[in-house]
């Protein structure tokens, strides 16, 4: 396999890779720490990404490093790419569950300020009642 068919599998699989995620360049290149414009030179072949943004890659979508050079992904079958490379993301349970811990998160505060409240005033009738006696 030549360089140039090296580059282009890259190129091709990072987009797809992104599509599959149903994400725009600037969130993609968000969550792997990059920039917008770096995203879009490496899926038009314009620049190589440095190997610690393929390592990040190959982590958050469980792809071999090997696979996203090598392997030209828009030929692997559907099926195989959903199942091996995990590369779609259920966004509306990912995001029910964010709003979900953050409901949780707030009743918690909510108590916590109650509890707070509580003791306080529990503690000032405490107060009144040693001067009393």
């Amino acid at each position: 396999m030549t360089e140039n068919q090296k580059k282009m599998f890259l190129s091709s699989n990072l987009k797809l890779i992104r599509t599959e995620a149903e994400m725009i360049q600037e969130r993609f290149a968000e969550m792997l720490k990059t920039s917008r414009d770096n995203i879009s030179n490496y899926e038009i072949g314009r620049a190589l990404p440095p190997v610690d943004f393929l390592v990040r890659v190959s982590e958050h979508f469980q792809i071999s490093i090997d696979d996203l050079i090598n392997t030209d992904l828009q030929n692997v079958s559907e099926g195989i790419r959903k199942n091996n490379y995990n590369i779609r993301v259920n966004k509306r349970s990912y995001i029910s569950k964010v709003e979900m811990l953050q409901k949780e998160n707030l009743l918690l505060q909510r108590h916590l300020d109650d509890n707070n409240k509580m003791y306080n005033t529990l503690k000032e009738m405490y107060e009144d009642l040693k001067k009393n006696l």
